[in-house]
């Protein structure tokens, strides 16, 4: 037992002398660390966060009288109205997954002219001009749906959030507000384009049949739709209704400037003690080669 605490000093011994052998590569390499890690923590731009809470807002009309709907569902199986009977989609996954489309986003950045906001080194406000090629709204979508833009859906509650992460605490404020209210109206104009031709199916259905039962039921699905156009064309939170808007954010939520400098100089001191181990197990393979 002795011999081997004896073993065990010994080899600690020979790892500090091994450390102090080389305590130039190991100052070196933190000391590049520490340098990468000012660089790292005072080259990346400070990061703002403003958040849109919110809920979906209830619907009126779309889901017929009692078993008309499956009734007119077998009517409008062919004609391919079935899916947006009742105007657009009233699922809040619906209504997200077009906050989150490309076409969406492209109308949005087209509509409230966010390019030259998004891409501000690439704009020259003095002369209000692209320095070089423009960016297009696909580089726009991508940035947004790659850096800019969170949706997180808590279903248990019932609660939406609209995360708008920028370089700029007004612009993040700015996007998130102006988004949702961008949303609600692009759903709304979507609902009443759809709404309006199931309509125009309906009153063309109702005009050729004489089974009074599908008369009522068309007449039945008819007054719902009539009932979805006059809510849309009134209703500004059409699809998502704000509980808590967004706000100028104050303080930043990245970079982590300590954290960087602690995680850059702890990998840097394991970088070094790894290269001079290496360095020694490849001496002590050439010296073997050079005695074979």
């Amino acid at each position: 037992m002795n011999t081997q605490t004896e073993q065990e000093a010994l080899n600690i011994f020979e790892l500090v002398e091994i450390l102090k052998a080389n305590i130039k590569i190991i100052i070196y390499t933190i000391g590049a660390g520490i340098l990468f890690g000012l660089y790292l923590s005072f080259t990346s731009p400070n990061v703002y966060r403003a958040e849109v809470l919110m809920v979906e807002a209830e619907q009126i009309g779309g889901s017929g009288s009692g078993g008309a709907s499956g009734l007119i569902n077998s009517i409008l199986g062919n004609s391919g109205l079935s899916p947006m009977f009742g105007g657009f989609s009233s699922s809040a996954t619906s209504k997200i997954a077009v906050l989150e489309s490309r076409k969406f986003t492209e109308s949005f950045v087209e509509e409230y002219d966010m390019l030259p906001k998004l891409f501000p080194e690439k704009w020259d406000s003095s002369t209000n001009s692209w320095k070089g090629n423009p960016p297009s709204l696909w580089d726009a979508y991508f940035l947004i749906s790659k850096k800019v833009r969170t949706v997180n859906h808590d279903i248990r509650k019932g609660l939406i959030t609209l995360t708008i992460d920028t370089n700029d605490p007004k612009l993040s404020m700015e996007i998130a507000n102006k988004m949702i209210s961008a949303v609600n109206d692009y759903i709304r104009k979507e609902s009443i384009i759809e709404t309006n031709e199931t309509i125009e199916y309906l009153q063309v259905e109702l005009s050729k049949t004489d089974i009074v039962d599908i008369k009522r039921s068309l007449n039945s699905l008819l007054e719902d739709q009539l009932k979805t156009v006059m809510v849309a064309s009134t209703k500004e939170e059409f699809a998502f209704k704000v509980i808590d808007p967004g706000y100028t954010p104050n303080k930043k939520i990245a970079p982590y400037r300590a954290l960087i400098m602690v995680v850059s100089t702890t990998l840097s001191g394991i970088l070094s003690i790894i290269i001079i181990f290496v360095s020694i197990m490849l001496r002590n393979q050439k010296s073997q080669f050079a005695k074979d």
